[in-house]
């Protein structure tokens, strides 16, 4: 019976032993394999952190290289930038969006994700921006081609214009200068015809005078009976008679016609006192004024006649030849001579 119960304790003793060792074994497997698992996790976890960080660097990167190329973009063509506003601040918003994911310490797969989406984003916006630019650039420059060339012809016409101004100014002064010719030649023609009518004038006039021939003068004293005696004597004489025969003239108007006798001393002065009947006439012919000794009128009737003009003087005659001129109408019609001693 002991020897039983010392059996069964023995075997109670051992099966104990069997489940704490099996137990141990138990949780030293487990400890194991949580240790394992552990272990494992985190080398994963620090494969995808290293992973990610490549990942994230790869995206700075990628990033980097698309800010440079925006810059160098924005570089050349800074005078499109207000035509590109609106994409340029569609740019700015990714581009924030981007750096504050990057600037992120603590990086996940989703922010990874979410910024590779922004990126291909940012991407499709700069190649759209890169298109815009260009096209841009190419309208720009075809505009400065088309504005070069409207230069050119602006140059050509205002060349062509100042060409024209300076013909303009010569064919004004030509003008002027024919229009000062024309009223020069306006004003010789006026002057001429006014000469020619006053020239007609004078032949007219010069036509219509009577004609005087067969013209004597002689120097004479008066007698007291007013009985006039011709004399030679110089002191002896109180006057000069000039007596004429009247040529009839068909273009002469009959009527008064005023005949102006002349009588010139031998030193070549007129004897002309106004008080004693003297003055002055227009020469017709030269325009030239004038002495006459006396005048008198003549009844002109259209035929033939004879007249005479008595030419008183105010001091004695001195001796020597003297000359005898008469006018009618200021035209010259006859003249002679006489001698006193």
């Amino acid at each position: 019976m002991n020897d039983y119960q010392d059996q069964s304790n023995s075997s109670n003793g051992n099966s104990k032993r069997i489940y704490y060792i099996a137990l141990i074994g138990i949780l030293l497997l487990i400890n194991g394999l949580l240790f394992y698992s552990n272990y494992k996790m985190k080398r994963d976890n620090t494969m995808q952190v290293d992973s990610l960080q490549t990942e994230k660097a790869s995206l700075q990167a990628e990033y980097n290289t698309m800010l440079q190329e925006l810059e160098n973009y924005k570089t050349q063509n800074s005078t499109l930038d207000s035509t590109l506003a609106g994409t340029q601040g569609m740019i700015e918003q990714q581009k924030a969006k981007i750096e504050q994911l990057l600037r992120s310490s603590g990086t996940s797969r989703k922010e990874l994700e979410q910024t590779r989406a922004l990126m291909a984003s940012l991407r499709t916006n700069v190649d759209d921006y890169k298109l815009q630019i260009e096209a841009l650039t190419a309208a720009n420059q075809d505009l400065t081609n088309k504005n070069s060339g409207l230069q050119q012809d602006i140059g050509k016409q205002r060349d062509t214009i100042k060409t024209l101004a300076t013909e303009k100014e010569l064919l004004s002064t030509e003008k002027q200068q024919l229009q000062t010719e024309k009223e020069g030649l306006t004003s010789e023609k006026e002057a001429l015809t006014q000469d020619k009518t006053q020239l007609t004038q004078k032949v007219s006039r010069a036509n219509s005078v009577i004609r005087a021939a067969n013209i004597t003068a002689q120097a004479v004293k008066l007698r007291k009976n007013g009985k006039e005696v011709a004399v030679k004597n110089n002191k002896r004489a109180d006057e000069f008679k000039v007596c004429f025969d009247i040529v009839p003239n068909a273009a002469a108007r009959p009527g008064d016609k005023e005949i102006m006798a002349r009588i010139i001393n031998p030193k070549g002065e007129v004897l002309a006192v106004q008080e004693l009947g003297g003055g002055i006439f227009t020469n017709e012919a030269t325009g030239e004024s004038m002495q006459y000794t006396q005048k008198a009128m003549v009844d002109y009737t259209g035929d033939a006649g004879q007249a005479c003009v008595n030419c008183k003087h105010n001091a004695e005659f001195m001796d020597g030849k003297y000359k005898v001129e008469l006018y009618n109408e200021g035209y010259y019609i006859g003249g002679g001579q006489v001698t006193l001693k």
